[in-house]
């Protein structure tokens, strides 16, 4: 199948975040409550790109997985901001790839 569809890329995009006033804080689970550790530090921070999560098990293409490697340390592209900000969180592989396939050419 991935032969078949090789140059595909395979990015379950779930919720898109498109009003980046979500209310959601940087917060830890413990048990089952939620403890703010900075009320001030909000995610998503970039009002103008669009943020998606889903499940952290993809497939990319050889040219999306380029173009991410080429542009994740290019101050103002798409993939270096969303690397960025998901810095904030313990979980970005489950939103790094859906996201920067919202905000790229690809």
């Amino acid at each position: 199948f991935l032969w078949l569809n090789r140059g595909a890329n395979f990015v379950n995009v779930g919720s898109a975040f498109k009003d980046c006033d979500c209310g959601r804080f940087l917060v830890y689970e413990c048990g089952d409550e939620l403890y703010s550790i900075a009320p001030e530090l909000h995610y998503p921070r970039r009002p103008e790109l669009q943020h998606a999560s889903g499940p952290n098990l993809v497939v990319v293409s050889h040219t999306l997985a380029a173009y991410i490697l080429a542009t994740r340390s290019s101050p103002g592209m798409p993939v270096q901001q969303i690397f960025e900000d998901l810095g904030i969180l313990q979980q970005p592989d489950e939103k790094f790839f859906q996201t920067v396939m919202l905000n790229t050419p690809h």
